[in-house]
């Protein structure tokens, strides 16, 4: 998985290129939790994986929002 942070600086402010990092940051703690899963007994161990896996899925969830807020004020377009 590539990802290159500085392509982002060209198209907005440090704030919308925090939020992509902060993406690109979690869906690796989530693809490697779901790797962990695959390959964990059903234990303790996989349930604490399970569940820090449905926090991160829900913080997701809720990004839309905060996108949609950060987007905003660099994607607005005015009708006349």
């Amino acid at each position: 998985m590539r990802y290159y942070p500085k392509d982002k600086e060209f198209l907005s402010g440090n704030d919308v290129k925090d939020f992509l990092d902060g993406l690109y940051h979690k869906g690796v703690d989530l693809h490697a939790g779901n790797a962990v899963l695959e390959n964990t007994p059903v234990e303790n161990t996989r349930n604490k994986s399970v569940e820090q896996s449905r926090q991160i899925s829900d913080w997701f969830d809720k990004q839309f929002d905060v996108s949609k807020a950060l987007f905003s004020g660099y994607l607005k377009i005015d009708k006349k």
